[in-house]
Parts: C-alpha cells; structure tokens; sequence
C-alpha cells in the first residue's frame, strides 16, 4: 500500500496504533519513512500533553482566586491589530490560481494548493499549538494585569441548612471605596420561588436584604453604615411571591463572616 497520510499520522500521535486498520499497521512496521514521520507527531503531541499533578486547593483559596481575575476579558483582536501595524516588514502575499470553473457546485469555485512537506505540516503543528497556548496565556496574563483595584478581604463557605444540598462561597471585598459581597452558588431547583440575600446580626434578632439572586453569582454592595462586625452572618433564602418583604425562614446555605 502507499504511505499513512496525514489524518493516519494524526491519529497515530493521538489513539496510538490501535487505530489503524491491518494493513497500515503491517505498512508501519515495514516502511521507515512513515515510522519516522510517526515519531515526529507523537513527540509533539506528548509535549502538549505533558502535565504536572498539583495539590488540590481548599474552596476559600478557590474564593479569593475567583474574586482577583473579576475583570473584563482581554480584547485579544485589538492586540493582534496593534501588532500587525507596528510591524516593520509584510510578507508578500501568496498568489491563489484564478478559478478555471464551477467544479465546486453552483456558485462555487474549487482551487488546489500545493501539498506541503512532511516538515511543514510537523512545524504548522507544532505553531498551531503553541499559538493556541499562547493566546490562553495572554488572556490570564491581561486578565491579571488589568483588574480592577480589588482587594478581598475574607471568604467564606456557605453550607447547606436542613431540606438543602447546595453549597456556596461569600467573598468580602474592597472594590473602588465600596465593600462588596460577591456570592457564588450554583442555582437549585426552587419551584416558584426566587432566592434572596441577607446579612443578620450576631443574636439572630435583626437581618439586612442585600437583594435577590439569579444565577450562579451575585455581587451585592454593602449599604455605607451598615457594620459588619455585627451584621456577619451571609444567608440565602428561598423566598415566595407572596409580596411579604421578611425572611420566609426557609434558609439554603449559611455562612459567617468573622
């Protein structure tokens, strides 16, 4: 048979030999050309998945992480257009062949490009992955460099109360002169109702409505004056529409500030 083609590399660096049929399997063992081009993908590809094991953090350290990369994403089309026009030279443009008919279908045109080399296709693969992670890097990187002036202050746990399995995380932080609560809670299935936010006070005796939540997250901004030494308990509530504005004591996870 003639040698393994791209796709047969491809799959060979990815599932391993399993993946070809008899015969391509019988023509690697014979044919040196196609082993090496094999070896060429598989030590690329085992680069890219090389990873390094890491231990798991706790969920405060999750919190914290969260609250510090809240920022807008970066605007990677803007950077590469900033590149692209303080660039010093431009490659020439390659000449595409002027379609000769309508082989393609009605309305379309077929042209056929030169076949690229085996080094080629190895180094196009080897780019294309690095720019894939590159361009994550750089969103991380711009992520961390343009946040806004946030500065967390505590973050807790939120556990589920009785009748519930939800669990939670309240991040305290200072943003812009202002103290916000940022609560990340998956959303549960509450039927009619809707979720509500509360601080309460040391005794259990008197509570603050911060508003309601959708989603999975909410940011919510402490009302100036409101002291939070002594309001430190974080409540989310299952509340009805029953135009009744107080706690409906159904609570679905709680946390304490300290």
């Amino acid at each position: 048979m003639s040698h393994l083609d791209d796709q047969q590399f491809a799959l060979l660096a990815l599932e391993g030999q399993h993946v070809l049929t008899p015969e391509a399997a019988a023509h690697l063992d014979e044919c040196e050309q196609c082993r090496t081009e094999v070896s060429a993908y598989l030590a690329v590809g085992d680069a890219l998945r090389e990873r390094v094991t890491l231990e798991r953090p706790s969920e405060d350290v999750w919190a914290r992480i969260a609250a510090e990369l809240d920022s807008e994403p970066v605007d990677l089309a803007s950077r590469r257009e900033t590149r692209s026009a303080s660039a010093t030279t431009t490659p020439a443009p390659i000449p595409v062949p002027e379609p000769s008919g309508n082989a393609g279908g009605a309305g379309g045109t077929v042209t056929e490009l030169p076949r690229s080399n085996p080094w080629i296709r190895r180094i196009a693969f080897a780019a294309a992955a690095s720019f894939a992670l590159g361009a994550a890097s750089t969103v991380v990187l711009g992520q961390l460099i343009n946040r806004p002036n946030a500065e967390v202050i505590q973050a807790i746990g939120l556990d589920p109360l009785p009748g519930w399995d939800a669990e939670g995380t309240a991040t305290l932080k200072q943003s812009n002169g202002d103290t916000i609560l940022v609560i990340d809670l998956p959303e549960p299935e509450i039927g009619d109702g809707f979720r509500e936010v509360w601080l309460i006070d040391r005794n259990v005796e008197r509570l603050v409505s911060l508003g309601t939540m959708t989603g999975d997250r909410a940011e919510f901004t402490i009302p100036e004056g409101l002291d939070l030494d002594e309001y430190v308990i974080v409540d989310v509530s299952r509340e009805h529409f029953d135009g009744d504005p107080t706690h409906s004591g159904d609570s679905i996870v709680r946390g304490q500030l300290s």
